[in-house]
Formats: structure tokens, C-alpha cells, sequence
């Protein structure tokens, strides 16, 4: 279903869901974007880097990354020779995306008669998209807790 500009989308297993999620980033990132994108973002993301050190409360999240970068190794370019960096690691359009592990209720929706899914398990993982940025994936400690240790390695989780 959309929601504004988003999409909540519910798969059989948090496995699927994260191969999703990191599928969409994948596609996204490899796709042949013009350059007045990441321009856009990279003056975005400046603003941002800006704004962030006049705000000394700001924490990282515990992957290493930060509001304004998916990983920690990758931030925005203050100098020419960060430019490669930079590059390496955003392109084009970006999107966040949360994933959340749960069993929620579903309804028959009077309005448009197909089924609907409610409860604390969509309203976390609205919250948990909501708190990434773009070029982000994140998920909760309940997917977490449903991956195995070979699933998580090999998608560097």
C-alpha cells in the first residue's frame, strides 16, 4: 500500500524483506542517473553536515552511519580529493527504507475493499523508515533476531 510518497510492502520472511530492501538500494545506486542529482544531494548533504555541527546532541546509530551517511566510511566530500569518496558512495536517487518483523492484523478496508494490514507492527516499521535517510537501510532488533549468522555475513549486516 502507499502511504504519502511511501510504500509499506509485507513479505512472507525477514529474509525476503531485506533482500528487498537491499535490492531497491542496489538498483537504485547502479542506475544511470543525470548529474544534476547528485549535485543536488551533494549540496543537500553539505547543508545538512552544516546544520549537524551546530547541533552537538547529534548520536550515530549503532551500523556506524550517521544522518547524513549510510556508513561511517562514507561522508560528505569537504575537500577536491574526497571527490572519488564521494562518488563511491552515493549515486543518483535515494530512498530509506525500514524494515520490522511482526505479525500484524489485518482488515477488510471498507473504502476500498482489499485488505489492509494495522497495528503496532506497521506503525514500527513506519517509524523505522522514517528515522533513516536516503541511501539507508535499517532494520529493528526483532528482523535481527530472525536472521541467522550466514544470512547477516553474507549481506554485510
Amino acid at each position: 500500500k502507499t502511504i504519502g510518497d511511501s510504500f509499506m510492502v509485507a513479505f512472507h520472511t525477514p529474509q525476503a524483506a531485506v533482500l528487498f530492501a537491499n535490492g531497491v538500494q542496489e538498483t537504485l545506486y547502479h542506475e544511470v542517473w543525470p548529474a544534476e542529482i547528485d549535485q543536488e544531494y551533494k549540496e543537500i548533504l553539505i547543508g545538512q553536515a552544516t546544520t549537524l555541527v551546530q547541533q552537538p546532541s547529534f548520536t550515530d546509530y549503532s551500523d556506524g552511519g550517521t544522518a547524513t551517511t549510510p556508513r561511517a566510511d562514507c561522508k560528505v566530500p569537504n575537500a577536491p580529493d574526497e571527490k572519488a569518496e564521494y562518488d563511491s558512495c552515493w549515486k543518483g536517487i535515494r530512498v530509506r527504507v525500514g524494515v520490522h518483523y511482526g505479525h500484524g492484523e489485518i482488515r477488510l478496508d471498507p473504502t476500498t475493499q482489499g485488505y489492509d494490514y494495522f497495528g503496532t507492527v506497521v506503525n514500527t516499521a513506519a517509524r523505522v523508515e522514517g528515522v533513516g535517510h536516503g541511501g539507508q537501510t535499517l532494520v529493528t532488533n526483532s528482523v535481527m533476531d530472525e536472521l541467522d549468522s550466514t544470512f547477516t555475513k553474507a549481506h554485510g549486516m
